[in-house]
């Protein structure tokens, strides 16, 4: 098991393009992948929520992301690219590993098509909505070196994670 150092903001990294992995898939590029896996599941434990990673946020410049809705299964994205995205959006409290305090306030398209490559090379061509969607844009944003911060349209929509957790767990 090899857990890793999730970046925060601020470093520099976060802010960078991640570069295409190719395949068959490299032993440096597998172990990324367990990695991504490792982290999520640590995540979870210690914090009771997470549902996903994208290698820039272990410092690894690289086109991959581990997904885990349901605790059981992992779903690797590879290479994801977002071909199109529904004019039909939702306003959600984004909030990220990255940024464990901040919760941002934004709109993602209810419904996207994403190309990706699962750890096999194997294509895909799938359509996502609601929670498999907004936190697809989320993590592939990441690979863009784009944070869930940069979304909001006004500096209101920017919360703290206890203000959040106060307002939304006392209704």
């Amino acid at each position: 098991m090899s857990v890793r150092k999730i970046f925060l903001l601020g470093n520099g990294l976060l802010r960078q393009k991640s570069c295409e992995i190719g395949f068959p898939l490299s032993k440096e590029d597998t172990s990324l992948l367990r990695d991504l896996a490792d982290t999520l599941a640590n995540f979870k434990k210690e914090n009771g929520f997470g549902r996903g990673v994208a290698a820039p946020q272990i410092g690894i410049l690289k086109r991959a992301i581990c997904i885990n809705m349901d605790g059981n299964e992992n779903k690797y994205f590879i290479n994801p690219i977002i071909t199109s995205y529904s004019l039909d959006s939702i306003k959600m409290f984004d909030d990220c590993f990255s940024l464990p305090n901040i919760m941002a306030h934004i709109y993602r398209s209810k419904n996207i098509t994403v190309e990706y490559y699962d750890e096999q090379g194997k294509y895909y061509q799938e359509d996502f909505s609601n929670d498999w969607s907004e936190l697809l844009q989320h993590e592939i944003d990441h690979l863009d070196g784009i944070l869930s911060i940069d979304r909001v349209l006004s500096l209101r929509d920017i919360w703290s994670r206890a203000e959040y957790l106060n307002e939304h767990t006392n209704s």
